[in-house]
């Protein structure tokens, strides 16, 4: 979708409903109709097993609620930058794969965590989009592991980020522990999603000698096009996405969205 030449993707329709969701939560908190703490019961996951086996839509609800405004910025802010890179690079079956996953595996990873080590959660409960959007993080640190991102002047590999990001939450465990597993949950859904993305391109690949033979009645632009595409897959696998000139970055999104339809 285009809005006076931005393009909306569903990342950002996502920032959007975070920010709405967050927007009528308070409403309904401040203005006495639910106390906070019961909607969060009804929202969150559990630290429970028992508790969750109760509400079981939580392992997907939590992920489109925050209580306070600096997590939902963050978080916000991530998804946005997020979701920039990734539609450079994929589309947006490969997103939802990535971020449903994601939020899932997370909050998974919490309830074992709750199950097999309650001292370390308490009595919390988790709730925030961070689990989802971490892992899209690392599906795109899966395929495109080059992938470059400038930090200020600095550019810096989308692989070393997430580095980053799991030594950080691993050196700071102990603190919001129950958010950190999730993240992590989130990781591992993202790398084996992406994982699997990277085989099928592989495979797609190895498969694309025969295409002609298959459709012999293809238009000859077709071909072409199709020959071209597989040129851009070889650059990519020598050399990484970011050797791809902005031209042919651009033919490839053009192609992936006629795929798509």
């Amino acid at each position: 979708m285009r809005l006076k030449g931005y393009y909306i993707n569903i990342a950002d329709i996502l920032l959007l409903l975070n920010v709405v969701l967050f927007a009528l939560a308070k409403v309904v908190t401040l203005s006495g109709l639910i106390e906070e703490a019961e909607l969060n019961s009804w929202v969150c996951v559990p630290y429970s097993l028992s508790l969750y086996l109760e509400r079981p839509w939580t392992l997907f609800s939590y992920a489109f609620y925050h209580v306070s405004l600096s997590h939902l910025f963050w978080n916000m802010l991530f998804l946005f930058f997020t979701g920039r890179i990734f539609f450079n690079l994929f589309n947006i079956k490969q997103f939802l794969a990535a971020y449903i996953w994601g939020v899932l595996v997370g909050g998974a990873a919490f309830l074992v965590l709750g199950h097999f080590l309650s001292a370390s959660v308490g009595n919390t409960m988790l709730l925030g989009a961070s689990a989802g959007i971490i892992s899209v993080f690392a599906f795109i640190a899966t395929v495109t592991p080059s992938y470059g991102v400038y930090i200020f002047t600095l550019r810096v590999k989308v692989l070393y980020l997430l580095g980053a990001i799991i030594l950080f939450d691993l050196f700071d465990f102990s603190a919001n522990s129950g958010g950190k597993i999730a993240h992590l949950g989130g990781i591992i859904a993202g790398i084996i999603v992406g994982v699997i993305a990277k085989y099928q391109l592989w495979s797609r690949k190895r498969m694309r000698v025969e295409m002609p033979e298959m459709k012999p009645n293809k238009p000859e632009r077709q071909k072409v096009k199709q020959h071209r595409i597989n040129q851009l897959l070889d650059k990519i696998n020598a050399s990484g996405y970011a050797s791809l000139t902005d031209k042919e970055k651009k033919f490839l999104f053009e192609a992936s969205k006629e795929n798509d339809m």
